[in-house]
């Protein structure tokens, strides 16, 4: 219980400091940071040490609770991690079809990326021999 209110009382006096340099505007108050920043990140390593001692008191780890609350905890890890990582995607660029090239030249220009692209030596050879070639019945 002490930690916590320890948390509040260190972060109430780093929110004390950070008005204090808002309103002076004094370069050389930042250095006051340092000790209420430090004492903060102390008290916060504190409450987080008190909640492993009573994670480690609570129950058994074979308790069927206990095993259901980890894995619950993992999966909301799991899906923030998605959900973080769904947000950064972007979607692909769609192809555009050119409705005046050739069956041949829409394939060659998907195989190499650009269906205007006039360079594309061996693949446009081997297109054509491709479809040059006799086919089997």
């Amino acid at each position: 219980m002490d930690a916590g209110r320890d948390v509040a009382v260190q972060v109430r006096d780093l929110l004390g400091c950070l008005y204090a340099i808002v309103e002076k505007k004094d370069p050389n108050a930042r250095q006051a940071l340092l000790n209420p920043a430090r004492g903060v990140a102390k008290a916060v390593k504190d409450l987080t040490g008190c909640a492993e001692l009573l994670k480690a008191t609570r129950g058994r780890p074979s308790d069927p609770t206990a095993i259901a609350e980890n894995e619950l905890l993992g999966a909301a890890s799991a899906i923030e991690s998605a959900a973080v990582k769904l947000a950064e995607l972007r979607p692909r660029p769609q192809p555009k079809v050119d409705d005046n090239l050739t069956f041949d030249e829409q394939i060659l220009g998907a195989a190499v990326g650009d269906e205007r692209r006039a360079d594309a030596g061996p693949e446009r050879l081997g297109m054509h021999s491709a479809s040059s070639s006799p086919r089997e019945d």
